[in-house]
């Protein structure tokens, strides 16, 4: 069974609201440094203990943000 669209597009827009909030532009994230955590690892411990947001789900959400352009490295 798929997953609702209203609920990919509500993950979605979680990651994107966290990311603002973390002082990131979504469009321009910059590249991890050798050995430390970046935006996506920032994102993830923000949303991971949330019920709902195991790492499969975050995963695939912030996958289809990639693809769609709405995240993009610097």
């Amino acid at each position: 069974m798929a997953v609702p669209l209203q609920r990919q597009r509500h993950q979605e827009a979680e990651i994107l609201r966290v990311l603002r909030e973390l002082g990131r532009d979504p469009t321009a994230l910059p590249r991890n440094d050798p050995g430390k955590a970046g935006p996506k690892a920032a994102v993830r411990q923000r949303l991971g203990h949330l019920p709902g947001w195991g790492v499969s789900v975050f995963n695939k959400a912030w996958e289809r943000l990639r693809e769609s352009g709405d995240i993009k490295d610097a």
